[in-house]
């Protein structure tokens, strides 16, 4: 028998394990009518004890006469009773209530339709969800720079295929290009202006002495994961995809050095909250390449 059966009222009589179902003199109950009148039985329990019995097989029912069981040994029913818990059973006496509720809500849970998007256009990589959705959080402390990607992760910001199906506007055309049609993929990786500004990114960074070889479309669209720096080259990624997209609202073409200059405001911006917050160190460390590049750009202006 793999799984447990409970009857309340047989429970109430003392049945609650198979030893029990044989008597003092090594017999079935079912057979000594002296103990069914004394546990007064009621003929639907005998039905369920010839069922439950029919059910052993013979084997089982000889080695039951046989078996020494420790009768000074008290019996709690918690002891017994288990359940299944992410895969694994589990005696009901160490659950916490914080396991249930995990278990419930996963067997209901359904991931967003966006990450199902994101998963099928990126079949052929791994996509670390849980890691990508903190990535902001972590990098960032602009709100609005974090809400930038949560709204790209959930396929919230508006391109030109939803505007047009809206009649907002006359083409679904890309805004830089105008030559396809303008989903997310299309302009933050395969236009042609985004992949020149992309080209610079990677000089900018070259510059700082950070070495990225290429910006894959999944880097480009929610961020490397353990990399080196990786703090300051996340946050610059995501910079660098807002003012993407803001060139797309004020119809210009991107410009790395509007973006460089994008970069030094929320350095200094960073430096203050971060000395306000007794956070320093963590600041110097994040932008210590950058810092550093600052420094010698600006030694022979101060030599002069």
């Amino acid at each position: 028998m793999k799984e447990s059966l409970y009857f309340k009222a047989l429970a109430e009589k003392g049945i609650l394990r198979m030893r029990d179902l044989i008597s003092e003199n090594d017999e079935l109950i079912l057979k000594s009518h002296c103990k069914l009148r004394e546990l007064n039985i009621s003929p639907l329990d005998v039905f369920r004890l010839v069922t439950l019995t029919d059910a052993l097989p013979m084997k089982w029912r000889e080695s039951l006469k046989t078996f020494v069981y420790k009768g000074d040994e008290p019996f709690y029913m918690h002891n017994e009773i288990k359940v299944i818990l992410n895969g694994q059973s589990v005696l009901i006496k160490t659950v916490v209530f914080k396991s249930v509720y995990r278990e419930l809500r996963d067997r209901i849970i359904t991931p967003p339709t966006a990450q199902l998007n994101f998963n099928a256009r990126f079949i052929n990589d791994v996509l670390e969800w849980k890691e990508i959705y903190a990535l902001p959080f972590r990098v960032a402390l602009d709100t609005k720079l974090r809400e930038f990607q949560y709204k790209l992760l959930n396929r919230c910001l508006v391109t030109n295929i939803l505007l047009y199906k809206i009649n907002v506007v006359q083409s679904q055309a890309c805004s830089l290009c105008g030559e396809i049609d303008e989903s997310l993929e299309h302009f933050f990786v395969s236009c042609h202006y985004s992949k020149n500004f992309w080209a610079e990114v990677i000089k900018w960074l070259e510059n700082l002495d950070i070495k990225i070889k290429q910006l894959s479309d999944k880097y480009i669209m929610f961020g490397i994961l353990k990399c080196e720096d990786e703090l300051f080259v996340n946050h610059i990624l995501l910079v660098a995809k807002q003012y993407l997209y803001f060139c797309r609202q004020s119809k210009s073409l991107p410009s790395i050095k509007v973006l460089s200059s994008k970069i030094t405001l929320i350095y200094q911006i960073e430096a203050m909250i971060s000395k306000s917050n007794n956070k320093l160190s963590a600041h110097n460390k994040k932008w210590s390449k950058y810092k550093n590049k600052l420094v010698c750009n600006s030694a022979p202006l101060a030599a002069n």
